[in-house]
């Protein structure tokens, strides 16, 4: 079920989908640690505020439809894997 699975660290905000066209993918954060998904809608501006962000604690699976889903690790966490899927082109 799952496209794609990697590590979330501190060095780096794991992208998840990049595209000129929305798309929604499901996220896994497997866990240990807290995950924040960041998502731009309009931009692909990643260093501007995202349109969306949502916190995933371990175990939580949460979707989500734009242009850029990047992965980074939650405030006080070390280390944490997720998993995603691609679930096609969203609507606008």
């Amino acid at each position: 079920m799952w496209h794609a699975v990697a590590p979330v660290t501190r060095e780096y905000d794991t992208i998840l989908y990049e595209s000129d066209q929305p798309s929604a993918i499901s996220v896994l954060n497997a866990g240990p640690g807290g995950v924040l998904i960041r998502a731009w809608i309009e931009s692909f501006n990643s260093d501007g505020d995202p349109s969306i962000s949502i916190n995933l604690v371990a175990g939580n699976i949460r979707f989500v439809c734009a242009r850029l889903i990047r992965a980074r690790l939650a405030a006080g966490s070390e280390f944490s894997a997720i998993a995603w899927a691609y679930l096609g082109h969203g609507t606008r």
